[in-house]
């Protein structure tokens, strides 16, 4: 098989052709040469590219595979937030310097906002705008590298339009900056007083609960049940420390309803006070200026002797709760009375209950 094929691609379509159509047992050899494809002629030989602002262009001819990736890397280089778009064909005639002036024609048009270059045989032209004064004189002279043979042509004009346009939209924006910050810092301001406004109000109104709570402590002994739970929520949402008079009104108001309560013949306290100890404690914390005594109480059963003693331990285990919940042990002192200091007959199971008690009293340290 002898011939002529126009690509490698053709040829070995052929070879396999004919291998497979001859019977087997036959030898097919070939000598099948590749055409090579003829480059073309051209003038003028002409190289373009055209940038929009967000896509390079490049048209035209270039000598050899080489020298196009060498342009359009330039391209990419110097407009590396463009998309290259690579429609160059080789061809023969290139004059003398074409490269060299082709990359400095791409180099000097980086330097417009949007420009066209074009260099056709000997002569390189570039055309564009500039509101930069400086580049706008520089691009009057000839490059100083350029090529000797090449002819240099610029068309490169001076915006002074643009150059008023910027200078008006900075002013407008240096305006609406300013106007934006004044409302900002007056928004901020009424922002300020509001929340000045809402403290004060809080404030006084804090002092009027205060004065209303103090006032009610000096008339009463004890708040009703609902009125503890209402005070001891505010006390969670509120700083600073509660007085002498307030705290001891909060501790009467606490044990009145709930006892605390031991086991017989013990200081071991029941499981069944904890909630009543944990709301004394809550308050005692907020006490800080104050000292509480623990004052222990019994009925009459068993020897005077006996139940001094048992009340006295009764307060200090009350005492080693408090303490072990974070009450400094100096502002807390035990005191045991036994069965001296009565608040009901002990001749019913209801008084002996009403007689057997902790109590605590709050001094201003």
């Amino acid at each position: 098989l002898e011939g002529l094929a126009k690509d490698k691609e053709t040829a070995q379509k052929v070879r396999r052709k004919v291998r497979a159509d001859y019977p087997t047992g036959y030898q097919v050899s070939d000598i099948i040469t590749i055409k090579e494809p003829k480059i073309p002629l051209v003038s003028p030989f002409e190289f373009s590219a055209v940038d929009d602002g967000t896509q390079i262009t490049l048209k035209g001819v270039v000598e050899n595979e080489q020298q196009r990736k060498k342009i359009v890397f330039q391209a990419a280089q110097k407009f590396p937030k463009s998309t290259i778009i690579d429609q160059l064909k080789i061809a023969r005639g290139a004059p003398e310097g074409f490269l060299d002036s082709a990359m400095i024609g791409l180099k000097m048009m980086s330097a417009l906002p949007k420009g066209r270059m074009v260099l056709s045989d000997k002569n390189l032209k570039l055309t564009g705008q500039t509101t930069n004064q400086d580049l706008f004189s520089q691009f009057k002279s000839r490059p100083d590298n350029l090529p000797s043979g090449i002819n240099w042509q610029n068309n490169v004009n001076f915006d002074d339009s643009l150059v008023k346009a910027q200078a008006e939209a900075k002013a407008k924006a240096e305006q609406e900056a300013r106007a934006e910050a004044k409302a900002k810092a007056e928004a901020e301001e009424a922002k300020a007083k509001a929340e000045q406004d809402a403290k004060t109000e809080a404030e006084n109104e804090a002092k009027k609960q205060v004065a209303t709570r103090e006032e009610l402590a000096k008339k009463r002994k004890w708040l009703t049940p609902e009125e503890t739970n209402k005070r001891l929520d505010d006390l969670h949402k509120e700083s600073g420390a509660v007085n002498a008079k307030e705290c001891q009104l909060l501790m009467n108001s606490i044990v009145r309803g709930s006892a605390i309560r031991f086991s017989v013949n013990s200081s071991v306290i029941k499981p069944d006070s904890f909630d009543v100890l944990s709301k004394v404690q809550s308050v005692a914390s907020r006490c800080t200026n104050t000292v509480i005594r623990i004052e222990g109480h019994t009925d009459s059963d068993g020897s005077d002797i006996y139940n001094l003693e048992l009340s006295k331990r009764r307060a200090r285990a009350v005492i080693a709760y408090l303490i072990q919940k974070g009450i400094p042990s100096k502002r807390l002192d035990a005191k045991g009375y036994g069965e001296k200091r009565p608040v009901a007959s002990n001749g019913s199971a209801q008084g002996k209950a009403l007689n057997r008690r902790i109590e605590f009293v709050v001094f201003e340290n």
